[in-house]
C-alpha cells in the first residue's frame, strides 16, 4: 500500500521511509516521520493491549513487527470530512503534536517517535510504552508492597526512592514546560507515567501553549477537566494561568506523601475533589509524621495548594527549592534546578514557530549545561563527566531548531552550508568524548557492559556511583586534578556553545512573525492552506526580518569555530591524559 508524505516533518527521512518498503508490505516507520496513509493495514505494528480511553482519542500498546520496540499509539478519531467538528478534532491533534515535540529536550516528558493520517484519524507514536504503568498504579503497588510483609526489602527500597526522586523531577518538568509556555492544564497520577523508575509526563491533550496563542490567562467553563486535582479557580470557571498547574501537582505530591508516611487516601474527598477539602488537607499535613527526609515537603505542598492563586510560588522557584535537597531528584535535575524561567508574552514580536510540528511551537529555551557554580562545585569528577556527555543532545537539538524556523520561512537554502559544518562538528566530538569516557571507565567497571550502560544514560544514577567516583581517583592519582580542569573546562565550551546557539534571544526571537504581512507570497500549496485552515494558525512566510535571521546565523560561524576548536582541544587534552594513565 502506497504511503504519501504529509505537509510536516523531516522531509528527508521522509522520502527515505516511503521509498524503502519491507517485504511485507509494511512501510518503514522511521523516528521523526509524519506519515499519510489510506488505512491502518500498512503499519509495521502488532496490537498488544489498550491502554487507555478518553473523549477524543485512546491509546494502544503496539510493537514493531521487526525491531520488536514496543510503543504506546495515541489515535484520535475524525468526524468525515466537511462534518461539524472536524476542524476542531483535527486542531485537538495537531496541538498536541505540536506540544509534545516543543519539550522533547526535558528527560521527563514523552517523546514522539513519529506520527500517521488515515481519512478518518490521526495519531501518535509515542515512547516509551511504560514498563511500570503511570503513578496511580505504581502508588497502588507500593502500598500492598507495604502490606505484604513478603515483599524484598530491597524491592520497596528502590520504589521508595523512585517516590522520592518524583517531587523534584515532576516539578523540573513543570518549569521547563512552564518556561516553554506550555499549561497542562490536566495533571494528575493518571497522565504521569513510570518507565525504568523515571517519571514522565504525558497526555497533553487539553493542553495549551501560551506563547503560540499568545494568550495566558483562561475564564469560562475548560472543555475538559479532572475535579478531583483542578485548582479552585478552574472549579468555579475563573479567571486562571500555570498557578492552576501548581495546584494540581501539589496534590499529586499530597498522596505521595501520604504513601511515603504510610498512611492512605484522604477519606473526606467531595465532588470537589481537594479543592473542597484544603483547609482539612493543609492541616492534616501540619501534623502528619512525615519521615525526616521529606520534611521539607510539608510547607512547600501547603504553598503550592493555597486557595489563592496569587499565593502560589511559581514553578521555578520551587524546583530549585526541592531540587536542592539530595535524594528528591534525579542527577540531572539536582544539578540543573530551574533552568527555564517562565517567558512573559511578547504581543508584539511573536515566536518564531516550530516546523517539525504543523502548528507553530514556542522557540528552544535558553538551558545550558550546568556550571560549576558554588553550588556544584560539590559535583564530582565523574558527575561532571555525565553532565557534558548529557549536553551534547541539547547543543544538537538547539542547533536543529535553526533548521527548522528556516524551513517553515523557505530560508534553509540560506543557512544550509553553515548548519551542515555546525551539525557535523558538534556530532563529532560528541563522538569522540564518548570514546574518551568509554577508555576512561572500562578499567573501572566490571565489563564493557557496564560502561556501554552509562554512557547510553547521561543522567543516570551510576553517574553518582561513590565507589566508582574513588576509582577513577585511584586510577587518575596525581593527573586527577589535571582530569578536573579539564573537565570543568569543557563544561564551560559546553555552556558557552549553548548560548551561542540558543534560540531564545531578543535578536532572533523579534526576527520573524508568525502574522499574515501585507505583500507576503501567495503561493502557497493547497496542503499547506489546508492546513492552516484546521488548525486555524497561519502558515508563517517571509518578511523584511529573514535577512537579519540568515545573516545572524551565517555571522555567528565564526564564534561556533572557536568553540568547535575549544571542543577539540578539551579531547585531545583528555585523550592524551587518560592514556598517560594507562602506560
Amino acid at each position: 500500500m502506497r504511503a504519501t508524505p504529509s505537509p510536516i516533518g523531516n522531509v528527508n527521512a521522509l522520502k527515505r521511509s516511503l521509498e524503502a518498503v519491507s517485504q511485507t508490505g509494511d512501510i518503514v516507520v522511521e523516528k521523526n516521520g509524519d506519515y499519510s496513509i489510506d488505512n491502518e493495514e500498512c503499519l509495521p505494528f502488532e496490537y498488544k493491549a489498550v491502554l487507555g480511553k478518553g473523549g477524543s482519542a485512546f491509546v494502544q500498546k503496539v510493537q514493531h513487527k521487526t525491531t520488536r520496540a514496543v510503543f504506546a499509539n495515541k489515535v484520535f478519531a475524525f468526524p468525515r470530512e466537511k462534518a461539524k467538528g472536524r476542524d476542531q478534532a483535527v486542531g485537538r491533534y495537531y496541538n498536541e503534536l505540536a506540544i509534545i515535540r516543543s519539550l522533547k529536550a526535558h528527560r521527563h516528558m514523552i517523546e514522539l517517535f513519529a506520527t500517521y493520517r488515515t481519512p478518518r484519524s490521526g495519531a501518535l507514536i509515542l515512547c516509551p510504552a511504560a514498563d511500570q504503568g503511570d503513578l496511580q498504579q505504581y502508588l497502588d503497588n507500593y502500598a500492598d508492597a507495604l502490606d505484604d510483609h513478603t515483599t524484598a526489602s530491597a524491592s520497596v527500597a528502590r520504589m521508595t526512592k523512585v517516590l522520592e526522586q518524583a517531587f523534584g523531577c515532576l516539578l523540573s518538568g513543570l518549569s521547563y514546560m512552564h518556561g516553554m509556555g506550555v499549561r497542562h492544564k490536566d495533571i494528575k497520577p493518571a497522565n504521569i507515567l513510570i518507565h525504568k523508575g523515571t517519571v514522565i509526563y504525558t497526555d497533553f491533550g487539553t493542553s495549551k501553549d501560551t506563547v503560540r496563542e499568545q494568550e495566558c490567562t483562561t475564564e469560562g467553563r475548560p472543555d475538559f477537566l479532572t475535579r478531583k486535582y483542578s485548582a479552585p479557580e478552574v472549579l468555579e470557571y475563573e479567571k486562571r494561568n500555570f498557578a492552576a498547574d501548581v495546584f494540581s501537582l501539589g496534590c499529586v505530591f499530597f498522596e505521595i506523601l501520604l504513601r511515603l508516611s504510610g498512611m492512605t487516601e484522604h477519606e473526606g474527598l467531595g465532588a470537589d475533589g481537594y479543592s473542597g477539602i484544603i483547609d482539612a488537607l493543609h492541616t492534616l499535613l501540619l501534623s502528619a509524621e512525615i519521615p525526616s527526609k521529606l520534611s521539607c515537603l510539608r510547607a512547600i505542598v501547603i504553598a503550592m495548594t493555597l486557595r489563592e492563586a496569587k499565593g502560589r510560588p511559581d514553578s521555578a522557584k520551587i524546583t530549585t527549592d526541592i531540587c536542592s535537597h539530595e535524594g528528591l531528584s534525579c542527577l540531572p535535575c539536582h544539578f540543573s534546578k530551574a533552568q527555564v524561567q517562565p517567558r512573559p508574552l511578547q504581543p508584539s514580536a511573536p515566536h518564531p514557530p516550530n516546523p517539525e510540528s504543523p502548528t507553530p511551537g514556542p522557540p528552544m529555551p535558553e538551558t545550558s549545561t550546568p556550571r560549576p557554580t558554588n553550588s556544584q562545585h560539590s559535583m564530582s569528577g565523574l558527575e561532571l563527566a555525565g553532565a557534558i556527555l548529557g549536553a551534547f543532545p541539547l547543543l544538537l537539538s538547539g542547533i536543529e531548531h535553526w533548521r527548522d524556523v528556516a524551513t517553515v520561512h523557505d530560508l534553509y537554502r540560506h543557512i544550509r552550508k553553515h548548519y551542515k559544518k555546525c551539525q557535523r562538528d558538534i556530532q563529532f566530538h560528541e563522538i569522540i568524548y564518548k570514546n574518551n569516557l568509554r577508555e576512561l571507565l572500562v578499567p573501572l567497571t566490571e565489563s564493557a557492559d557496564e560502561v556501554a550502560r552509562l554512557v547510553a544514560d547521561p543522567g543516570g544514577q551510576g553517574w553518582g556511583d561513590k565507589a566508582l567516583q574513588e576509582r577513577l581517583k585511584g586510577r587518575l592519582n596525581d593527573s586527577y586534578e589535571l582530569y578536573l580542569r579539564i573537565i570543568t573546562e569543557m563544561n564551560d565550551v559546553v555552556e558557552e556553545f549553548n548560548r551561542e546557539i540558543c534560540f531564545d534571544k531578543e535578536n532572533v526571537q523579534g526576527g520573524l512573525s508568525l502574522s499574515e504581512q501585507k505583500g507576503q507570497r501567495r503561493n502557497r500549496s493547497p496542503s499547506l492552506q489546508a492546513f492552516s485552515k484546521a488548525s486555524k494558525i497561519p502558515v508563517p512566510k517571509g518578511n523584511q526580518k529573514s535577512e537579519m535571521f540568515c545573516m545572524k546565523f551565517s555571522l555567528g560561524e565564526r564564534k561556533r569555530n572557536e568553540l568547535v576548536d575549544k571542543l577539540k582541544e578539551c579531547n585531545e587534552r583528555l585523550e592524551k591524559l587518560v592514556r598517560s594513565g594507562d602506560r
